[in-house]
């Protein structure tokens, strides 16, 4: 099965995380045995209707090319990546915000 393919060494899981969410994104109701050994199959009519049967069994049909080489782009990987470091971001940030709690209440010992 030919799938997007990572560009650096370390995008890695980076790639998985995209995988995942294009996946459950993609609301798949049934993923068959043959259908998936048709994907690797060296006959393109096998090939292409494993494909067709995927397309079917998508429940959100905005994901063309699904379990394909167009499925999903390495922009959307990068997309990914920037869109996890503002989520990170802004915990940060509210973190920061939030009132502290006293010394004695947070359960570390000052010196007196």
């Amino acid at each position: 099965m030919a799938l997007p393919q990572q560009e650096h060494h370390n995008d890695s899981g980076l790639l998985l995380l995209c995988f995942a969410k294009f996946f459950c994104d993609a609301q798949p109701r049934e993923l068959v045995y043959e259908v998936i050994n048709g994907l690797h199959s060296n006959s393109k009519a096998a090939v292409d209707q494993a494909l067709e049967v995927l397309q079917e069994a998508v429940g959100n049909k905005d994901h063309k090319g699904f379990l394909s080489l167009t499925w999903f782009k390495i922009a959307d990987v990068n997309l990914l990546r920037d869109h996890i470091k503002i989520l990170i971001f802004d915990l940060m940030l509210k973190r920061m915000e939030a009132p502290q709690p006293p010394a004695a209440l947070a359960g570390s010992h000052a010196r007196v």
